[in-house]
């Protein structure tokens, strides 16, 4: 069971998730001390129309063997610069070793989760095993209620005992009726209790879900040594 619940904790898995992407912060700032910066840019510009005064091309008297270059409608330009700076106060070395330390407290963090989601599940099924065993007792409690109630029952039909002790009789059996089919009840809260620290719920599955379930059951109890009977 606590396989399935650590599974299946959406805690654990948003901790997994977020140590993925710390680990990507590591490895960038573990690049940064030999891997350039790198910056690429581009311009396009057009003219699509030109009108209005000015406009036009400026003309020289044919006598004046001179010429003005027209501008173009469309012109580009791209650039390229790359940069790797040599010292930067050692502000890369505390930027990696402070990726470091978050990488580490997430992984603790979630060692802590997964060791606290572990005692709930155990404290859990420990708490619905003596709820489950509790049931035959109460059972049993009752039996013995109803059969001291029928002998004290005779024994007041022949004048033996008082009617005091006929109503203790008759309230013992009743609560000791009450007390068994408590202990029903008790046993399904304290069991969804148990698949709430787990996280699923088996009310909810499927039939191939309950499958395997089953299936993983007696795999694990294969593993360790010991015959599991199904019912």
């Amino acid at each position: 069971m606590v396989q399935e619940g650590v599974s299946a904790a959406p805690e654990l898995q948003q901790l997994d998730a977020a140590i993925a992407a710390q680990k990507l912060a590591k490895a960038a700032t573990s690049r940064a001390f030999w891997v350039p910066t790198v910056a690429l840019q581009a311009q396009l510009s057009n003219v699509f129309s030109r009108s209005g005064a000015g406009s036009e091309e400026f003309q020289l008297p044919p006598s004046i063997p001179l010429a003005f270059p027209s501008a173009q409608d469309l012109n580009w330009n791209v650039g390229l610069q790359i940069s790797l700076p040599l010292f930067t106060g050692l502000n890369r070395i505390a930027e990696d070793e402070q990726a470091q330390v978050e990488l580490d407290r997430l992984a603790l963090e979630r060692e802590s989760a997964q060791l606290a989601i572990s005692q709930r599940i155990r404290s859990a099924m420990h708490v619905a095993g003596a709820s489950h065993a509790g049931i035959e007792q109460a059972r049993a409690a009752a039996e013995a209620a109803r059969k001291n109630l029928e002998l004290v029952t005779d024994a007041y039909r022949s004048g033996a005992v008082a009617i005091v002790t006929l109503l203790d009789a008759q309230n013992a059996a009743l609560v000791a009726d009450e007390a068994a089919a408590n202990a029903v009840y008790g046993f399904l809260i304290d069991l969804m209790r148990v698949e709430r620290a787990i996280g699923q719920f088996y009310f909810f599955r499927t039939e191939q879900e309950k499958e395997a379930h089953f299936k993983r059951l007696e795999e694990f109890y294969r593993e360790a040594g010991v015959a599991l009977e199904r019912r």
